[in-house]
């Protein structure tokens, strides 16, 4: 088993036991999870603990843009072969830059122009 394997069986370990009830994370604040999950050396059970706790607190629209970033991540990672954490990191914050962008700065649907031609 590969690091990235290692990491994904934990995290999905880390899915299976989360309890939305456990203390004292069901009663922290936002900040108080994310100050946390800062934290330098945290495994991948622990930080996955920690984010699905995040998760809890998310209203459905931010749930929302969650999902659509972490896809977008996964096809770049996957479509530019990134290895290592630093590429990944590197990658997932694009994603989320995007995808803010994408909710926030879209413009509205327009009257449709004239057809550009293509050489």
């Amino acid at each position: 088993m590969n690091v990235n394997e290692d990491w994904a069986s934990e995290s999905n370990r880390a899915i299976d036991d989360h309890d939305p009830a456990r203390e004292p994370y069901a009663s922290m604040s936002r900040d108080e999870i994310i100050a946390l999950m800062e934290h330098e050396g945290l495994s991948a059970y622990e930080y996955e603990r920690l984010n699905q706790h995040l998760l809890d607190k998310c209203t459905e629209g931010e749930l929302e843009r969650i999902n659509f970033s972490q896809s977008l991540a996964v096809f770049l990672m996957d479509s530019s072969e990134a290895k290592g954490n630093a590429q990944c990191v590197f990658i997932s914050r694009l994603a989320a830059e995007t995808t803010g962008e994408l909710f926030d700065e879209m413009p509205p649907v327009g009257p449709l122009g004239p057809p550009h031609e293509v050489n």
